[in-house]
C-alpha cells in the first residue's frame, strides 16, 4: 500500500482561497440586493389649495446639499437637465471618488426620480448596479432618499424632507425658464 501524505500548507492555502472567494461572493450579493424597497410614501394631496412656490435648480441643489450635510452624508448634488452626484465610496478598503450623471424626472406624486445614466469611479470600470449598491451600503442615506441599484435610480421623496409644518411636492420642471414649481402643503391639513 502506498501511504499518501497531506501537505498542511497546501490545505491551508486552499482553505484561505476558498474563504476569500466565498467572502467576495457574499459581499457582492449584499451590495447588489437592495436594503429597502423604493416605494413612494406620499400621502394623497389635501382638499385645500396648496401654496405654489418657484425655485431655481441651484436653490434646490443648495437645499438638498444642506440636508445631506445635516444627515452626515458625504456627497454633493447638483440639479440640472443632467444632474450630478459626487462623493467617495469605499471599494476594497480604498476611497474612490465617483461622479454619477443622472436624468431627473418628476413623478405623479411630486417626487424626483434620478435615473443613473453614466458613472465615473476613479479608474474603475464597474457597472452602474455595482456602484449604486456600493453607494447605498457605504453612505448614510437619509430617510427621504431611496436607492434602487437594480433599476439604476435614486428617488428623492420631498414629502419626507423636514420643513417645519409643511411638505413639498414638485409640480413641474421647466428647463427653458430654469424653474421648478413646487406645491407646498400644510401638514396640519392632511
Amino acid at each position: 500500500m502506498k501511504k499518501t501524505s497531506h501537505n498542511p500548507w497546501k490545505i491551508a492555502f486552499l482553505t484561505l482561497i476558498s474563504t476569500i472567494i466565498i467572502g467576495l461572493f457574499i459581499a457582492l450579493m449584499l451590495m447588489i440586493t437592495p436594503s429597502h424597497s423604493p416605494k413612494e410614501e406620499l400621502s394623497s394631496p389635501s382638499t385645500e389649495q396648496p401654496f405654489t412656490v418657484s425655485a431655481t435648480p441651484k436653490q434646490v441643489s443648495a437645499l438638498v446639499n444642506q440636508l445631506l450635510k445635516k444627515e452626515d452624508a458625504s456627497m454633493h448634488f447638483t440639479l440640472g437637465k443632467t444632474s450630478e452626484l459626487q462623493g467617495t465610496i469605499q471599494v476594497l478598503g480604498k476611497d474612490v471618488s465617483y461622479t454619477l450623471w443622472l436624468a431627473p424626472q418628476v413623478t405623479k406624486n411630486g417626487n424626483l426620480i434620478l435615473e443613473a445614466k453614466k458613472v465615473k469611479a476613479g479608474q474603475l470600470r464597474l457597472p452602474l448596479t455595482v456602484i449604486l449598491a456600493a453607494f447605498e451600503h457605504t453612505h448614510h442615506i437619509p430617510n427621504w432618499m431611496n436607492i434602487d441599484a437594480m433599476n439604476h435610480t435614486i428617488s428623492i421623496n420631498f414629502a419626507k424632507i423636514p420643513i417645519n409644518d409643511f411638505r413639498l411636492a414638485i409640480q413641474s420642471i421647466n428647463w427653458q425658464d430654469n424653474r421648478l414649481i413646487f406645491n407646498l402643503y400644510s401638514k396640519a391639513e392632511e
